[in-house]
């Protein structure tokens, strides 16, 4: 899907050089009573260098996937992406949509 591959580039440009492994999740809930994004992005390697504030390209990535999600599941769960860099330089990516909790 485009929109994940252009959040995952999104993602890598964002994070420090010295990100090998990235995870980041992005879910949605209410700030100053408006729908807002909510991140956690980290390294594993690096915990004191993660950060819940995402760049202004990150952001809008983020966004054109909830809106898609959004349109075709009727709600966005939530994501979390995992990303390893591989010794010639390209990324895994491993994209898992979280479980709404049941009511």
């Amino acid at each position: 899907m485009r929109l994940v591959e252009e959040f995952t580039a999104a993602l890598i440009q964002y994070t420090p050089p010295h990100f090998k492994n990235i995870y980041c999740k992005v879910t949605e809930g209410r700030e100053a009573g408006q729908c807002a994004l909510f991140y956690d992005i980290q390294c594993p390697e690096f915990p004191d260098d993660g950060t819940t504030e995402p760049g202004t390209r990150l952001h809008s990535a983020a966004t054109k996937l909830v809106q898609h999600v959004t349109a075709e599941r009727g709600s966005f769960p939530g994501v979390i992406v995992r990303l390893a860099q591989q010794p010639d330089e390209t990324w895994l990516q491993s994209v898992e949509f979280l479980d709404k909790p049941r009511s």
